[in-house]
């Protein structure tokens, strides 16, 4: 997984996002983007592939379990296919469903779109033209030329010969030089336009002013919500939610839904969390500049903590908590097959596109995995995480469908935040602890999904208990 030099903008973030959990309700924050609600069903349009009939099915099944009235689903006639092209997205995706969401009512009550099973997950970027396509030929040639340098002088350092400094210096050169090489070259060839459906729809209702190359800060990311400056083009009240219910198959999709109504009504999530760092915590020091991979590690275990703190209050409060305990693993190795039992939740990396089945998933389980390419294809027969995460019955999960860089990716220590506070839905909890968007990651699950939601009713009815009595002793 590659980082970015915007990959600094995030280091500020991660002590006042801890601040925002343990000291003010997240609610503080959200609210003015959020319309003052948590979100429910009424603001929810579903959206289904008229050509698949698998995916108008999902639509009405899923509209049935969360009592959803059928008017609230929209059918789009698009390729049976898990990439469009640019035009093709405008033509087919874009312009039809933003008229629909200009019809009176809908334009300021709906917050969340629900993709179904059939709709493609990604959009391409612009063909290049002849002329763009013999100028990225050259750079390519340039770019391949200077790596040839580089294991030149790798050659060298291994021998002992030649000086360390002008080598070390000559690597620097080479290494800037490469960088704007690759950054020329994308932008010939439109690689940077390419993102998952799902995010550029978060931005339909400003569609199509915006730029599509690159990514955009997310202005429901909670410290943007805070500081609204960070903010250029978009406004928190123009960006919709969006997940999808996907998979493999539309019997993993179905199953998808059961699970999150079914957790639910059971009384919620329980089991054990994983997560599975990268790095000892001797490494990482506090002292030291953290390089993008450490800090985010520390995220990692930042977000164990804020489970252990949950699990804390519950059973300080409910006597109870549904969460048993959290395994963290500090080691570069990852869980091993058959090792993770009970599993509830998990988050942790790096293994690229290549499952390692360690876990015995319970009903309702929320778990991604961190690397580069995990949501590529959800059809197609790989080991990408995504796709075998819902096959092994996860409920919830989420990746990108192409580099995503590693700062695109939720800040784990504020998902899981969100997440165990209970009272906010799936989709509020990704969006809320994802920086960036037009991107290209990908939230699989149901939107309404609040695995916690019936710890946080037992809690704040025990807070209103103890405010009653405190009043009566008065």
């Amino acid at each position: 997984m590659e980082s970015n030099p915007l990959s600094k903008t995030i280091s500020f973030w991660t002590r006042p996002i801890l601040i925002f959990l343990i000291v003010l309700p997240p609610m503080i924050f959200l609210r003015p983007a959020m319309g003052g609600q948590f979100l429910t069903g009424s603001q929810l349009l579903i959206i289904a592939n008229s050509s698949v009939p698998e995916s108008m099915e999902l639509a009405r099944y899923y509209a049935r379990l969360r009592k959803i009235p059928e008017t609230h689903i929209i059918s789009l006639n698009l390729p049976d296919r898990e990439s469009i092209s640019r035009k093709e997205y405008d033509k087919l995706i874009a312009r039809p469903l933003k008229r629909e969401l200009m019809m009176p009512g809908w334009a300021t009550s709906i917050r969340c779109l629900l993709l179904c099973y059939g709709i493609p997950l990604k959009v391409a970027g612009r063909a290049p033209t002849e002329q763009e396509r013999q100028k990225a030929k050259v750079l390519t040639r340039k770019i391949n030329n200077l790596k040839k340098q580089l294991e030149e002088i790798k050659k060298t350092e291994k021998t002992g010969t030649g000086k360390k400094r002008e080598q070390a210096e000559a690597k620097t050169k080479i290494n800037r030089e490469l960088k704007q090489l690759r950054k020329r070259r994308a932008e010939l060839l439109h690689s940077h336009e390419l993102a998952s459906v799902d995010s550029e729809l978060s931005l339909i209702k400003i569609y199509p002013d915006y730029p599509t190359a690159d990514w955009l800060p997310n202005p429901f990311f909670i410290p943007n919500v805070r500081q609204p400056s960070n903010i250029s083009i978009i406004s928190a009240r123009d960006y919709l939610l969006v997940s999808r219910i996907d998979g493999p198959n539309p019997a993993i999709a179905r199953r998808i839904v059961r699970d999150a109504v079914a957790t639910e009504k059971n009384g919620g999530l329980r089991g054990t969390a994983y997560i599975d760092c990268r790095y000892p915590p001797a490494k990482i020091g506090t002292g030291k500049k953290l390089t993008p991979y450490q800090r985010y590690d520390k995220q990692l275990r930042q977000a164990a903590k804020v489970i252990e703190q949950h699990i804390g209050k519950w059973q300080q409060q409910a006597g109870k908590s549904p969460i048993i305990r959290v395994v963290t693993d500090n080691s570069s190795r990852l869980f091993q097959p058959g090792t993770c039992h009970n599993a509830a939740i998990y988050s942790g990396w790096y293994s690229l596109r290549n499952y390692i089945d360690a876990f015995d998933f319970v009903q309702g389980a929320v778990a991604w995995h961190i690397a580069s390419g995990e949501c590529v294809s959800l059809r197609k027969r790989n080991r990408q995480w995504c796709r075998m995460l819902l096959i092994d019955g996860a409920c919830a999960t989420l990746g990108p469908v192409a580099e995503p860089y590693l700062q695109s990716f939720p800040l784990p220590h504020l998902f899981y935040g969100l997440l165990l506070d209970g009272r906010f839905s799936l989709a509020e909890v990704f969006h809320a602890s994802k920086p960036w968007t037009s991107w290209r990651q990908v939230l699989i699950g149901d939107p309404l999904y609040r695995p916690f939601g019936k710890m946080a009713e037992r809690q704040w009815s025990i807070i209103q208990q103890n405010k009653s009595s405190e009043q009566r002793v008065e």
